[in-house]
């Protein structure tokens, strides 16, 4: 989207989002030499590009790095902006993101636990198709009953699962670590570096 550019009452260039300002360097009273670019975003020096020729190339200077940024995927934060606080007029969202800032905020987020579950439980086993109430019934292999659990993260747990910022309820959980692995065409290690998940250790209980 391109940016939308006005002159204020003090007579410098604004972006309509207050984001990017152009000020003259005036050589004289009444002709600019120069220009600046300034971008209120950053937190210290605003100033991006000084001794700008024309304001033109100021204002596609501006263009480029809105559009840079415009290339992240960012995650929703609900309010309009992203968790990284940027405005999401022009974003692009998704389940997951290649925002570092933003996936540094999501994974900060997510809960604990518990979680009301179902499963199937044998002695050999242990507790399997656990999830949904629908998930627990397709893995239903005789007829043993479904049971209510609660699940919660702990890392000395014994089950192993996945979790996501989009849904934060754990899932692919399984008594080992090589079952769970299965899960994933490639290395589960791999989405954690790209931010797309985690491994957690789970508790699994029987609720009373």
């Amino acid at each position: 989207m391109a940016i939308v550019w006005f002159r204020s009452n003090e007579g410098y260039i604004r972006s309509k989002c207050g984001r990017f300002e152009i000020f003259p360097n005036f050589c004289g009273n009444l002709h600019a030499k120069s220009y600046n670019l300034h971008d209120n975003r950053k937190t210290n020096d605003t100033t991006v590009a000084a001794g700008i020729s024309f304001q033109s190339e100021a204002k596609l200077i501006a263009e480029s790095i809105e559009s840079k940024e415009n290339t992240y995927i960012h995650l929703d934060a609900g309010n309009g902006k992203s968790l990284c606080g940027m405005n999401l007029h022009s974003r692009r969202l998704n389940t997951y993101s290649d925002c570092k800032a933003c996936n540094n905020v999501a994974f900060n987020q997510l809960p604990d636990g518990p979680w009301d579950m179902y499963a199937r439980y044998d002695e050999r086993r242990g507790f399997f198709g656990i999830g949904s109430e629908i998930y627990a019934k397709a893995h239903r292999f005789d007829d043993d009953a479904i049971l209510s659990v609660i699940v919660s993260i702990n890392k000395d747990g014994n089950y192993w699962g996945w979790q996501e910022y989009r849904n934060p309820i754990p899932s692919m959980i399984w008594p080992s670590e090589i079952q769970f692995r299965m899960c994933f065409a490639s290395d589960y290690k791999v989405k954690e570096q790209e931010k797309k998940g985690r491994s957690v250790r789970l508790d699994i209980k029987i609720r009373d």
